[in-house]
């Protein structure tokens, strides 16, 4: 195994509680029930003080993470039912005025769960309340049909990332493809459509810059860029630390190249200052 890369200074954050929300928590939903998200969150605070609420939609797993940072689907120890559904009605939350819904393949079901989704959104209009929403996708396993049924229920903010450069595919999104990935950004419409990347994994800039024209090729305008960062001991390995210039320099080869929005930075999150689309 690999020695672990030293933290650079840049990506050390000393974070300040505020008194005014100590306590509180950022609510997240799955199957039904809150749980208080974690506080490593590069964004928890900030969240907060903006009044924005992230939820996770029920996938196959309870818990699911993204594959690119664990290296699988999720907990199997917590695995739901096949077939069972969660009341969307349950979701709409109190005294936010951002809900960002981060979306996991429902394999099980013949849409990928894409109308459950879309119910989620429904609930959250039919609530009266003036909430901002940005959903956070899967590729559907390829099903277009899928991606404009949750297009239909009309969130803000529509985003699937691309999260990596074609090469690395293999390594960091088994079992994903970037083709598909990129069909899913060409079929949205109708919403704004989103995108991120983590950088950090090993690509080249001649390759991030390919990519980059590929998302726009597809339609997609709205781009975030981060830094991986490895939060397991078996998850992929940091390959390099790319510093903030570097960011500041690639946010700016987005906007000349025709991106309408781009948040780049070592601490940006694809739900990062995600209130600032609406």
């Amino acid at each position: 195994m690999p020695p672990h890369k030293p933290f650079p200074e840049w990506i050390k954050k000393t974070v300040h509680q505020d008194p005014a929300i100590d306590g509180h928590s950022v609510p997240c939903v799955t199957g039904g029930c809150t749980r208080s998200a974690k506080r490593r969150l590069p964004e928890y605070l900030r969240m907060l003080q903006a009044r924005e609420r992230y939820f996770s939609y029920p996938g196959k797993y309870l818990h699911p993470e993204m594959q690119i940072l664990l290296g699988r689907e999720g907990n199997p120890g917590r695995a739901r039912p096949a077939g069972t559904r969660a009341d969307p009605g349950c979701r709409a939350p109190a005294r936010s005025e951002l809900c960002r819904g981060h979306v996991t393949t429902r394999d099980d079901l013949p849409d990928g769960g894409a109308a459950h989704y879309a119910a989620v959104v429904g609930a959250l209009r039919a609530s009266g309340r003036k909430t901002g929403i940005e959903l956070l996708i899967p590729d559907f396993l390829g099903n277009v049909q899928a991606v404009r049924t949750t297009c239909d229920a009309r969130p803000d903010v529509l985003a699937h990332n691309i999260e990596t450069v074609p090469r690395l595919y293999p390594q960091a999104r088994s079992g994903a493809s970037y083709e598909r990935s990129l069909a899913v950004l060409g079929a949205i419409a109708g919403v704004k459509k989103k995108t991120g990347l983590m950088l950090g994994l090993g690509e080249t800039r001649e390759e991030l810059t390919a990519t980059l024209k590929d998302i726009l090729d597809a339609g997609c305008d709205i781009l975030t860029l981060g830094q991986y960062l490895k939060p397991r001991k078996d998850s992929l390995e940091v390959e390099r630390f790319v510093p903030p210039e570097e960011f500041d320099e690639l946010r700016k080869l987005a906007l000349q190249m025709g991106y309408r929005y781009v948040l780049a930075g070592p601490f940006i999150r694809s739900s990062y200052k995600a209130g600032e689309l609406l």
